[in-house]
């Protein structure tokens, strides 16, 4: 305004100069929007800088702009060694005070990156004066969970940062709890879906599963494959970055032994209207490596072993009718059996021993001193006292 009286001036500057990315998922395509607004008419042919815009994947001298409205040239030039994009004013030129929202795509790197440097701006007016170089503002909120993830190029792998998969028994035959426990550095939004790989040698039949998720993220049923394969799927609300996810399904072990299986997990990001974003790449899921029951590896999913007494064996010290007989029986099993457990042994028919119960002696101790007895059955139920008895140890009652 009145730029025609002497020696009025004015600092040529841009009262809005911002910048902002719409992903920060590594290697996905990046729409970056410029909001400009200058307190110059810039005429055609003028020049608009962008510098710092370093570490992208997208070579090439040109890119292909939208200005809106229509103001800039629809080819900018574009240097990627530098990350600078050079705008040009369209004819007609560009009107003063006018906001104008530029948007242009790079590919982002294959790693995670941030930026050290503000990205700048600065302009060449055509008809004499220029626009300093100044930082560019962008927004500090997250983006998909990603801190500062709409400031451009900043950039970060999808991954779990914990992934572990562990079981309730090793015990053949029988349902068996798995919980896997997730978290990601981003946000899976609504429809997101999660795969656990690799659950092969269960006896579950294809179909539906029951998950419980803890906090509620990853839905409520999971889809599964007697393949090995079970994929979730975020539900409402999705889940979020940071936050770990206790996630339990049953599947039935296999009769007979399995050492467990390489278990693996990948996701498929989207953005909550079913738009996919990007996804994380498949890798092995953490096993806890721990004995559980006295089998060793036992807490390793899908790890099973058939109970048995390695050594079962029984002898008696007389055979003489009417004599005291005393019975030695030798036990080892490859499971540790815990407290309450019990050992039964039927078929001792024929002795003159009535009564309900018979005083046992365990050595070493490991079961109750007193035991069941069923005369007519020849049956001896035998229960493993407080503290249990222990995995591949000989005992003797």
């Amino acid at each position: 305004a009145r730029g025609a009286d002497p020696l009025k001036v004015l600092v040529p500057s841009f009262s809005t100069k911002s910048i902002e990315q719409s992903t920060p998922v590594s290697g996905a395509t990046n729409t970056l929007t410029v909001a400009l607004n200058s307190n110059y008419a810039l005429a055609a042919a003028s020049t608009v800088t962008i510098a710092g815009l370093t570490g992208s994947a997208t070579t090439g001298t040109n890119l292909t702009v939208t200005s809106t409205p229509a103001g800039l040239e629809a080819t900018a030039a574009w240097t990627h060694g530098t990350g600078t994009l050079v705008l040009t004013v369209a004819a007609g030129g560009a009107n003063v005070s006018t906001d104008y929202v530029v948007t242009f795509s790079l590919v982002n790197p294959a790693s995670t990156q941030s930026l050290s440097a503000p990205v700048n701006v600065s302009a060449a007016i055509q008809d004499g004066g220029a626009i300093a170089l100044g930082a560019m503002t962008s927004p500090t909120t997250a983006n998909y969970g990603v801190a500062n993830g709409f400031k451009p190029l900043e950039v970060l792998v999808p991954s779990f940062i914990t992934k572990s998969i562990e079981q309730s028994t090793p015990v053949s035959g029988v349902s068996n709890t798995l919980t896997v426990t997730l978290t990601a550095n981003y946000d899976l939004a609504v429809g997101s879906t999660v795969t656990i790989s690799g659950l092969t040698g269960s006896a579950t039949v294809n179909g539906s599963l029951t998950v419980a998720s803890t906090p509620a993220g990853l839905g409520s049923q999971g889809a599964w494959t007697q393949t090995g394969e079970l994929v979730l799927t975020a539900a409402s609300g999705g889940t979020t970055s940071g936050t770990a996810y206790k996630v339990t399904f049953n599947l039935t072990n296999t009769p007979s032994d399995q050492s467990s299986p390489a278990v693996s997990v990948v996701a498929t990001m989207k953005d909550g209207s079913s738009n996919p974003i990007g996804s994380i790449t498949q890798a092995a899921m953490m096993k806890a490596g721990t004995a559980l029951y006295g089998v060793a590896r036992g807490a390793d999913p899908l790890e099973v072993l058939v109970p048995s007494f390695s050594t079962k064996s029984i002898e008696q010290s007389t055979p003489v009718s009417g004599a005291t007989n005393t019975l030695t029986v030798a036990l080892n099993s490859n499971y540790a059996l815990a407290a309450a457990s019990t050992v039964t042994i039927a078929g001792l028919t024929g002795s003159a021993t009535t009564g309900t119960n018979l005083t046992v002696t365990s050595t070493p101790a490991g079961l109750e001193a007193t035991a069941a007895w069923t005369h007519g059955t020849g049956t001896l139920v035998l229960t493993v006292a407080a503290g249990g008895a222990n995995v591949s140890t000989d005992y003797v009652v």
